[in-house]
């Protein structure tokens, strides 16, 4: 019999974080079927997208192109003590962007958790990065386009 997962909000944002990248359905599964995740700082894209199947194909189809060595080199996450279904996230990345040249940023996150799964995230980060991830991959694909 396989232990259950812990449902607290902080274990599951933790949990989510820490596939992110390398283990894709673990990453999704942490997400409710309607979660809504919105990306306020967020360059040229939505800044909203609603459901789980929808947030993974935006993910797998423009975000993780971008940068495909991707690495979580922090994570830290953290209960609000007023609302046991809220935690902060703070998190920084690494990678290398499709043209070899450096990616970091950093993320803040406010997650809320219900029934042990994501219903809500919000998602901060430096613009000004994946710019210029989204025009790396723009060449790239213009590259291709015209081979």
């Amino acid at each position: 019999m396989t232990p259950a997962k812990d449902p607290t909000p902080t274990a599951v944002v933790e949990r989510h974080l820490r596939a992110m990248w390398h283990d894709l359905d673990a990453m999704f599964a942490e997400l409710a079927p309607d979660v809504i995740c919105a990306f306020p700082t967020a360059p040229g894209g939505p800044q909203e997208i609603t459901g789980r199947e929808v947030n993974r194909d935006f993910y797998t189809t423009i975000i993780r192109p971008m940068t495909p060595t991707f690495v979580l080199t922090r994570i830290a996450v953290h209960a609000l003590a007023d609302d046991p279904e809220r935690v902060v996230g703070e998190f920084a990345s690494e990678a290398a962007l499709v043209d070899g040249s450096p990616y970091r940023n950093r993320y803040l996150t406010l997650g809320t958790v219900r029934d042990g799964k994501i219903v809500h995230w919000t998602e901060f980060s430096d613009p000004a990065p994946i710019q210029r991830g989204l025009a790396a991959l723009q060449a790239a694909s213009l590259a291709s386009d015209s081979r």
